[in-house]
C-alpha cells in the first residue's frame, strides 16, 4: 500500500445533495486539506465519482454496510479475556483514526466494474473518528 498507485473512487450517499456531495467528495479526495490530503497522495487513478443507495447497520458487535450491487462489507469485533470487552490497540499512530483502535474479523466483497476486493474472515481495525476543518 505504501508504494502507491491506487485506484479509487468516492461513493456518495445517494439522498445527499449537490452541497453535501461536493463537500464529502473535497473531504475524502484531499481538496481541503487535512488527512485525506496525506491519503490522496496515494492515488494514482481517480475513478469518477459515484452516488448510490449506502446502507450501514450497527449492531452490538459488528457493523455492515452495503450498497445494492456494487458493495458488502461486515466485521465482527474480536472479544478479549474479558468477554464483554473487544481487543483493542492503544497508543496507535493513524493519520485518520483515534489512538485506540478495536481488533474486527471482517469479509468484504466489492465490484464496480474496475476495483474488485474479495476477502473472507481476514483481520482489521476500525475506531470511530470526528474530522473537522479549522478555520
Amino acid at each position: 500500500m505504501i508504494e502507491g498507485s491506487w485506484t479509487e473512487v468516492v461513493l456518495i450517499d445517494a439522498p445527499a445533495g449537490d452541497a453535501q456531495r461536493n463537500a464529502v467528495e473535497g473531504i475524502l479526495t484531499g481538496q481541503v486539506g487535512g488527512p485525506w490530503e496525506i491519503l490522496a497522495r496515494f492515488v494514482s487513478n481517480w475513478l469518477p465519482t459515484r452516488t448510490a443507495a449506502i446502507r450501514i447497520e450497527e449492531e452490538e458487535r459488528g457493523k455492515r454496510v452495503s450498497v445494492d450491487g456494487i458493495l458488502d462489507a461486515s466485521i465482527e469485533e474480536i472479544k478479549g479475556r474479558d468477554r464483554s470487552k473487544p481487543v483493542t490497540f492503544e497508543n496507535m499512530y493513524n493519520q485518520i483514526h483515534p489512538p485506540t483502535q478495536m481488533l474486527a474479523r471482517g469479509t468484504t466483497r466489492h465490484d464496480d466494474g474496475t476495483i474488485r476486493v474479495d476477502t473472507k474472515d481476514t483481520h482489521g481495525l476500525y475506531s470511530s473518528f470526528h474530522w473537522r476543518v479549522e478555520g
